[in-house]
């Protein structure tokens, strides 16, 4: 496998794996920063060390960032990968355990556990964070540098997989740990928002990363069943089918408003005056946001009563919880 070393789309195929052609592409771009002339004999002239896809449901995000996350454990000496995701759920269900399940029987020396993944032969680790421990990128650390025996060692890879739902902290704060490699992946999100809108969107911060938008259309097989019974339910001008199959971020239909953390946080605790105040039960509302695993999800509780909101938020498995009849709507 030495022979493919330096390049991750040749060493893929060596492990039994067929790319894409967009995933192909995507894997020599997230690898520009480490390995630029590889980037260069396939075409990519202007080296940068971020990557942002933006891909329709079902075109195969997941499997890039499971064999990125391997070939960078495999490749880079002393390397570090840090994954983040939108819940715990989907970095231990989809990236961690897809990861194990691609790779583990080649390398059976590797350590392949819930919240990281570590190769001892060359001493690189991935860790699993979730996303509301924004602080935790920050102690992560692994500089390109020559080592003692002449050999290039360490680099970082940050991976942010379904970014639509990652907060903005989170990407500042692991900003600061400098990596030799940036991959941001999700579907679009419903609103244009958020951090993996603007690297598409905003040009200052387009122009440091390669932008990459992958439709239902764009991969080897497209499943044109599907993609007509999307357009046939909702048409081709509806959100659906823009964001399913087309990729592209499109406005809410629904009745509802995006609030700023800030503005929130001010509300909670300066209610209306008149907060207390209601005619009847039917201005009782309720809202439960269960979290189904033990892990980093946590289950919300919001109840408004008028104008007054109260909000509970709590770690314990959804098996635990137990709500007091609320009265109902009249």
């Amino acid at each position: 496998m030495a022979e493919v070393g330096d390049d991750p789309v040749l060493w893929a195929i060596a492990c039994g794996l067929k790319p894409q052609k967009w995933q192909a592409r995507a894997l020599w771009l997230a690898t520009a920063g480490l390995l630029p002339e590889t980037a260069k004999k396939n075409g990519i002239q202007e080296i940068k060390n971020e990557l942002a896809v933006v891909a329709a449901n079902g075109a195969g995000k997941s499997w890039v960032v499971c064999v990125l996350i391997a070939y960078w454990l495999w490749r880079v000496r002393k390397g570090a990968v840090v994954v983040t995701s939108a819940s715990w759920r989907q970095l231990r269900a989809q990236i961690a355990s897809g990861i194990k399940t691609m790779f583990g029987g080649i390398f059976p020396q590797w350590e392949f556990l819930d919240t990281r993944v570590e190769n001892p032969v060359n001493g690189s680790v991935c860790h699993f964070l979730s996303v509301d421990t924004p602080g935790r990128f920050e102690g992560i650390h692994s500089r390109r540098e020559m080592g003692d025996d002449g050999i290039m060692v360490g680099g970082l890879l940050q991976v942010f997989d379904e970014a639509k739902t990652i907060p903005n902290a989170v990407e500042a704060a692991a900003q600061r740990s400098k990596a030799l490699s940036k991959v941001v992946v999700s579907s679009p999100a419903g609103l244009p928002s958020g951090f993996h809108y603007d690297m598409f969107h905003n040009p200052q911060r387009s122009s440091l990363c390669y932008p990459m938008k992958v439709t239902a259309y764009d991969v080897d097989n497209p499943d044109f069943d599907q993609i007509e019974k999307i357009e046939a339910l909702h048409g081709k001008d509806s959100v659906q089918f823009r964001s399913q199959i087309m990729a592209e971020w499109t406005a809410s239909e629904r009745k509802g408003v995006v609030v700023n953390a800030v503005h929130l946080a001010r509300m909670m605790e300066n209610p209306p005056s008149n907060a207390g105040e209601w005619k009847s039960k039917s201005e009782w509302r309720a809202f439960v946001d269960l979290s189904w695993m033990a892990g980093g999800d946590r289950t919300a509780v919001a109840i408004r009563r008028g104008k007054h909101i109260d909000r509970k938020s709590t770690r314990l498995n959804s098996s635990h919880l137990k709500l007091s009849r609320m009265p109902s709507s009249a």
